[in-house]
């Protein structure tokens, strides 16, 4: 936790002295577009892998493992073409239902992002798998560094959003190739006779049921960015997919990372021992805890004086967004890294519910409110209240599972 937090930190901390700058240099419609862009990535790339990546760790032998990963990378070529088919056929289409019109250049830049994110997916999994939290760390620092980078330098150079755009492909896949060279003598010692039609089998369930509930829960982190374009203008969505990107600060830097170490400590120890589970689990949120009241406490009295500081008056908006988030962040703290126990207990039809009536919640509060002529910031106040409350539950309910489970296998 602390090696994969350290590299997520140095990273975090690149990111946040550039957005002072980028501020400066781009326009609230211009964050409103690599918020949309961000979240059609978000959105598509469940479906690309199918979720096969996330049971890499998961085999006891590396061949079975390895044919995940082989899987993984054809599913990644073969609807990545798919999808790019669509978007040149259909991006202009799409793209004018979301108020982004100035993305209908840019539209093969989406398909970019989308396979590079999911390949910088399956190597960390990879990496995840052999407790390789070192390379990850760094990889961490520098997507962020190029990124930032790359943002800042075409900001100056070039108008419009594109930087914003080709900064944050880097900032999600930079690393991959060094991820991929560091394990290249690995994968083609282990490369015969793969066995992908058997992890396919085998490990069925992450498509049949973990990709709908991760679609469900990409949805709900996404939609709220694509319906505040919709519904309201490009520049509010700018100053709310500012707000997130603020939020995602100490999310990215605890939730990321203890949810990889976490589940991989998990895996590694199995439901035979079920026992040291429960205890590695209520440590975990005891120590989360911890954190996450000061945290949010800080945001919600200071955040909108914050953002004014840091990134300008005209930033105000986003600070009184973050504000009404941080509900948000505190619950989302707590409960992430727990929600990863589904994967290990197998209760994916029970992710599937959660995530289905999280969706439900953001249809109902972006969706509907807007038309009640409710202001944005009354929307994201119900809906961070919402959200507070379906974490809450949702981990209650992860922990009577584990509870459960201990049950029937002490009884048995």
């Amino acid at each position: 936790m602390a090696t994969l937090s350290g590299g997520v930190l140095g990273g975090r901390v690149i990111g946040l002295v550039a957005i002072p700058i980028l501020t400066r240099i781009y326009e609230p419609a211009d964050f409103g577009a690599l918020s949309v862009f961000t979240a059609l990535i978000m959105l598509l790339s469940p479906f690309v892998s199918l979720r096969y990546p996330v049971a890499i760790p998961l085999p006891r032998r590396d061949r079975l493992a390895f044919s995940l990963v082989a899987l993984s990378f054809l599913l990644v070529l073969g609807n990545g073409l798919i999808v790019s088919v669509l978007m040149w056929m259909f991006a202009p289409i799409i793209l004018s239902a979301l108020s982004m019109e100035v993305l209908i250049p840019y539209w093969y830049v989406i398909v970019i992002g989308l396979v590079a994110s999911t390949i910088f997916e399956i190597l960390s999994a990879w990496s995840t798998r052999r407790k390789d939290y070192g390379p990850l760390a760094r990889a961490s620092v520098y997507q962020s560094f190029s990124g930032s980078a790359i943002k800042v330098s075409l900001g100056v150079l070039i108008a419009g959003p594109i930087g914003l755009l080709l900064g944050q492909i880097v900032s999600f896949s930079g690393g991959c190739g060094m991820l991929l060279s560091r394990y290249a003598t690995e994968f083609r010692g282990i490369s015969g006779k793969l066995r992908m039609g058997k992890a396919a089998r085998l490990y069925r369930g992450f498509a049949l049921h973990r990709l709908p509930a991760e679609a469900l829960l990409a949805g709900s982190l996404q939609l709220p960015v694509i319906l505040v374009a919709g519904r309201y203008s490009a520049a509010l969505a700018g100053q709310y997919g500012l707000a997130i990107s603020m939020i995602a600060v100490p999310s990215t830097l605890i939730v990321r990372s203890l949810s990889k170490a976490f589940y991989a400590e998990i895996a590694s120890i199995g439901l035979k021992r079920i026992g040291e589970i429960k205890a590695i689990t209520i440590a975990t949120i005891k120590r989360l805890l911890l954190v996450g009241i000061p945290i949010a406490a800080m945001m919600w009295l200071v955040g909108q004086e914050a953002s004014v500081l840091l990134f300008g008056s005209k930033w105000a908006e986003a600070g009184r967004f973050v504000e009404l988030l941080s509900l948000v962040l505190f619950s989302s703290l707590v409960a992430a890294p727990i929600m990863r126990l589904l994967d290990l207990l197998r209760e994916q039809k029970l992710l599937l519910a959660i995530n289905g009536f999280r969706l439900c919640i953001v249809l109902a509060v972006f969706g509907y409110l807007p038309s009640l002529n409710y202001t944005l910031f009354d929307v994201v106040f119900v809906y961070s209240s919402a959200m507070l409350c379906l974490h809450a539950c949702s981990g209650w309910l992860v922990l009577h599972r584990l509870n459960v489970n201990a049950e029937e296998r002490r009884v048995a």
